[in-house]
């Protein structure tokens, strides 16, 4: 299991030093593979590197010492965007206390090794280096970002995953006062146009454009996110599911109901009269 995880999540740059024995040193750490990564960038490729390793073409597996590469484009994508700085905003949950901590739970403990507690199950695994972000180095190497990687073992942790996805890709709706303050503004801006409007412009039309007028001011003030637009412009479903749901109009059926109940005495109240 510890293997399985060590493949896929990494905490450190341990496995992309290319001089492994002088890894076990936390402290030295950078410096060697800053180092050892300028050492192995040919001349020819001098331009290259002064580029953002955001920008950087992901090297192809066909080019000549792929590997050495591949393992530099790591070291430069995780030094330049995956150590995580503080920022006002690591404190903003804890700032009104004598020691606010940072609520991304930086910087994290070093672990030489990693390790499975038996009694309470708690993995941890190997960290070399105190505020780099898990990452795993092919979805780094793909997306060329920041990233954060973690497994989920509980029902809580898969919870709690479907909650931040959800709340990071969709933006919350307009409070109603600011919606009623939007609509407010439209139907003043109106009244300050009553002058202009023709005065054969039935009810319908004036109603029509009203309505017209109070969305688009909506529409304009809600924000969406990055991935709401594209999934739109792509033309993805929002939702993904394995069934077929059919509507079920509960106000229909509880008068139907009610009105099953009423009758039932009733009809049963005839039916004995009529044995008399």
């Amino acid at each position: 299991l510890l293997g399985y995880l060590e493949d896929i999540i990494k905490q450190d740059l341990s496995n992309f030093d290319f001089d492994t024995s002088e890894t076990d040193v936390p402290e030295r750490q950078h410096t060697d593979l800053i180092c050892n990564n300028e050492c192995a960038i040919s001349t020819t490729e001098s331009n290259t590197t002064k580029l953002i390793p955001l920008i950087m073409p992901t090297p192809k597996s066909s080019m000549p010492n792929f590997a050495l590469h591949f393992k530099n484009g790591i070291v430069q994508l995780v030094n330049s965007n995956n150590i995580h700085k503080h920022t006002i905003t690591c404190y903003k949950y804890s700032k009104k206390y004598e020691n606010p901590t940072c609520r991304m739970r930086m910087p994290r403990r070093i672990e030489n090794v990693s390790s499975i507690n038996i009694e309470s199950g708690e993995i941890k695994l190997k960290r070399l280096h105190e505020t780099i972000n898990n990452f795993n180095e092919y979805i780094i190497s793909a997306c060329r970002s920041n990233m954060d990687i973690k497994y989920i073992f509980s029902g809580s942790d898969a919870k709690a995953l479907v909650y931040y996805t959800t709340d990071y890709v969709t933006k919350s709706n307009l409070s109603f006062h600011d919606t009623f303050s939007l609509v407010l503004k439209v139907i003043l801006s109106l009244e300050k146009q009553k002058l202009n409007i023709d005065a054969a412009v039935n009810a319908e039309e004036k109603s029509r454009r009203l309505v017209l007028r109070c969305y688009n001011t909506l529409a304009s003030q809600q924000e969406l996110s990055g991935v709401q637009v594209a999934s739109n412009l792509m033309g993805w479903p929002d939702h993904y599911t394995t069934h077929e749901f059919v509507n079920l109009f509960l106000i229909g059926i509880e008068n139907y109901l009610q009105a099953t109940l009423i009758e039932a005495p009733l009809k049963q109240q005839r039916q004995i009269e009529s044995n008399f």
